[in-house]
Parts: structure tokens; sequence; C-alpha cells
């Protein structure tokens, strides 16, 4: 009974400590499995598709109750993880987590479902553009110890884009629906010129260690992906508009500029990638931020293969659906370092 006792008392305390501890940005678990389906659906991967949209509707509703016991346990914790700009721009997670899973199911037909999960992204997403960004200008403090813009930064980017897509693709009834979304991507493309600008600079001004250069770089590809592929679902909002037909050359060409400047990006963050773990000697293992590489990729996938169809590429839908298979083995290798991870913090608590 007493070892009973114990191992129930050991699992509050890892509970609470879960809680405790719990990332805003952990929600890139669902962005990245999420994503990593509808990649692996338009490349034509049929029932390939289905486990990582079983583990990110998983994810999503085991992450929600995690957020929501947090905040009503630990408040605090909540209000000052605004003020600290990584977890701040961790919360945009959350909204472009529900917008892919969102997308993805309207693409399996569940129409219901995606329109539930598509008013929860608007609704936190109209939250969370306002609450962080205005809770990082007022706080108090000195930020001269802050290490600066980096990848993390960009989440904002991709929420705004990541509605973009929600309203494009999901019917939520919404007045001038092609006037909201076409103002979403535009004021997503706008700031990654401005978030983009302030992160490379810190990447060519300021050195750089094994520590500091993170995953979420890997976000300055997946930004420019989802507002490419947000410009594709632009072209066929419904109902159709005048000025988006007239913008329809406009709105192709800088779909295809984000694209190729995505593109551009990765084979520099793959030799980055590289440095850090040979000349960096950063000892690998699991981190919340390896999915912030399975998203991009699987981001670039999917547009890759709606760019193509668009512009008549088959070479460019060829490579979506190359990448697609490469990001579902980066899916399911980071998926077993977190199940392997988790697995040994199990045994860790029940010796200790």
């Amino acid at each position: 009974m007493r070892s009973l006792s114990e191992s129930v008392r050991a699992l509050g305390g890892s509970v609470r400590i879960g809680v405790r501890e719990w990332p805003p940005a952990a929600f890139s678990v669902v962005m990245g499995s999420g994503i990593t389906s509808t990649a692996l659906e338009r490349a034509g991967a049929g029932g390939w598709s289905i486990p990582p949209l079983v583990v990110a509707l998983a994810s999503f509703v085991l992450l929600l109750g995690v957020a929501v016991a947090r905040l009503v346990v630990m408040p605090g914790a909540v209000v000052s993880s605004f003020k600290k700009p990584p977890q701040a721009f961790g919360y945009f997670t959350v909204v472009a987590a529900a917008s892919v899973l969102a997308v993805r199911l309207k693409s399996a037909g569940l129409d219901t479902v995606a329109v539930v999960f598509a008013g929860f992204a608007v609704v936190v997403g109209v939250v969370a553009l306002y609450v962080v960004p205005a809770a990082l200008v007022v706080r108090s403090g000195t930020r001269a110890d802050e290490p600066g813009p980096d990848g993390s930064w960009l989440l904002w980017v991709v929420a705004l884009e990541s509605l973009c897509l929600v309203v494009c693709t999901v019917d939520l009834n919404l007045p001038a629906v092609a006037a909201v979304a076409f103002g979403l991507w535009s004021s997503g493309v706008l700031l990654y010129l401005i978030l983009a600008a302030l992160v490379l600079s810190r990447l060519l001004t300021r050195p750089m260690t094994s520590d500091s250069l993170l995953p979420s770089y890997w976000i300055l590809s997946g930004a420019t992906a989802i507002s490419s592929l947000a410009a594709i679902r632009l072209l066929d909002v419904r109902p159709e508009s005048t000025f988006v037909e007239d913008l329809r050359p406009t709105i192709t060409g800088a779909a295809f500029a984000l694209w190729a400047f995505g593109t551009w990006w990765i084979p520099l963050l793959v030799a980055l990638g590289a440095w850090r773990y040979a000349a960096g000697h950063y000892r690998a293992r699991y981190e919340l931020g390896l999915w912030n590489i399975v998203f991009p990729l699987g981001m670039f996938s999917t547009a890759s293969i709606a760019l193509g169809d668009l512009v008549a590429l088959p070479s460019v839908t060829y490579l979506g659906k190359l990448v697609a298979e490469l990001a579902g083995v980066c899916w399911a290798l980071t998926l077993g370092a977190l199940l392997v991870r988790s697995g040994r913090g199990d045994r860790s608590t029940r010796s200790r």
C-alpha cells in the first residue's frame, strides 16, 4: 500500500512539474504532425497521412488540457511567460496548430470538426496577435541581457498566414472574406520582411554558439512557405472577389517569390545545422525545437505541390512530393525521439 501511495505521489509530482514547466511552444508538435499529414495527403501517400493526423489530434487535446490546467492552477506563471520573448512568441503555435488541423480536416471531408478548429484558431488568434506584442512592449525590467531576435519571432508571421489559410479554406460565414484574407496575408508578408531583417542582422553581427543556433531558425523558411501557400489559396477564395482577380498576377508572382526565398534558406539552414552538431559539438538529443524543422519541411512540400500545379511547373510539384517523403521520415524520427525521451523520464521518476 505504501508503495502505491508513493507511486501516486510521484505521479502527482510529475504532473505538477509538467504543468509548471510546460512551454507555450509545445503546440509545435501539433503543427509539425498536422502539416506532415497534409503534405503526405497532397503527395498522394494515402494511408501514410493518417498516423501524423492522429498524433496531431491527440497531441492537441492533451496539450490544450495542460494549458488550461496551467492557466487555472498557475495564472502567475502564465502572466510571467508573456514577458519573455521566447515563451511569448510560443503562444502563436496554438493558433497555427489549430489552423493546420482545421485545413487538414476540411480536406478529409470533416467539415463540422474543421469549423470548430477554425473558430478556435480565429478567436485565439485575434487575442494572441494583440496580447503578445502588447505585453512585450509594456513589460518592465531590463532587456539588455536578452538574446535578441531569433527564429521563434517568425511564429508571429506563421500565425497570421495560418489564419489566412483558415479563412480561405473553411467556410466561417465571415463578411468580406476576400478582404479579410488579403489583409491577413499581406500583413504577414510585411511582418516577415521586418522580422527576417532583424533575425538576419543578429545572425550576421553577433557571435553564434551551438547553444544559440536553435532549430527555430528553420521557421525563416517555414514562414515563407506558409505565406506562399496562403497566397495560392487566396486566389481560390469564395465567394469570388473582383479585386483579388485584378491582383491575380501580382499575388501569383509574390507566391513564387516567397517560395523561392524559402527554398534559398534551406541549404543554408542545413549547413548551419551541420556546423552546430559537427564543429559546435552539440550533443544530438531530442528537443522541442526539432518540430520547428519538421513543420517547415511539411509546409514547403505542401506549398511546392500547390505552386507547381498553379504555374504549371511539374518539376516544382515533383520536388514537393519528394520533400513530403523527407518530412514523413523526419516526423517519424522526431516522434520516436520524443517517445524514447518520455520513456526514460518515466523510468527516472519510478526510480526516484
